[in-house]
C-alpha cells in the first residue's frame, strides 16, 4: 500500500544525526512500501576528483559494503566510497532503496534531487560532519527547511 511518505529522501553523511534519520526515512519507507533515496554530497573539486561518482556501479547489487571497504583502503578510495559503505551496512535488505553520491552545494543539491525524485519527505540530520562552514553559511538542515518545496523531518 501507498502511502503519504512513499518516496522519502535522506541525506547521508555518516554523522550521528544522518545515521538516526537514515534509520527513520528506513522505518517510514517500510510501513509504506515505498523507495528510499540515499543521497551523499559530495563537494565538488576536479583536482581531487575529475570524474564524477559511478552511481550505477554503487547500485550494483554485486558493490557490496566490503568492496567499498576495500576501496577505501586504496589510494583513489573517496570519503564517498566510506559514506556509501557505512550507509549500505545500515540498511536493511528488505528495502527498496537507490544510493547516489551527488556533486555541489549540499543545501541546494538536497532540494533540487527532492523534486527530481518527486520526494514526498526528505529526512535528515541536525548536525552534519560541516563545522566551521555550518558556522560561516548557516545550517544545511534550515536552509533545506526553508528551501525544500516537500515536508522535511530533522532528526536529532
Amino acid at each position: 500500500m501507498q502511502g503519504l511518505f512513499s518516496n522519502v529522501l535522506v541525506a547521508y553523511d555518516g554523522s550521528p544525526d544522518s545515521q538516526k534519520a537514515l534509520k527513520i526515512a528506513e522505518g517510514m519507507v517500510k510501513q509504506q512500501e515505498g523507495k528510499l533515496y540515499v543521497i551523499f554530497i559530495e563537494e565538488h573539486n576536479p583536482h581531487i576528483h575529475p570524474e564524477p561518482y559511478n552511481n550505477e556501479w554503487l547500485n550494483d547489487p554485486a558493490t557490496t559494503p566490503e568492496l567499498l571497504g576495500e576501496l577505501d583502503s586504496e589510494e583513489h578510495g573517496r570519503l564517498a566510497d566510506q559514506v556509501m559503505k557505512q550507509a549500505k551496512e545500515e540498511v536493511s535488505e528488505d528495502v527498496d532503496v537507490y544510493f547516489e553520491v551527488i556533486a555541489g552545494p549540499a543545501s541546494r543539491r538536497i532540494v533540487q534531487e527532492s523534486e527530481d525524485k518527486d520526494a514526498d519527505i526528505i529526512v535528515i540530520g541536525n548536525r552534519g560532519l560541516g563545522g566551521l562552514k555550518r558556522l560561516v553559511m548557516g545550517s544545511v538542515s534550515n536552509q533545506i527547511t526553508n528551501d525544500a518545496s516537500c515536508p522535511v523531518l530533522v532528526t536529532k
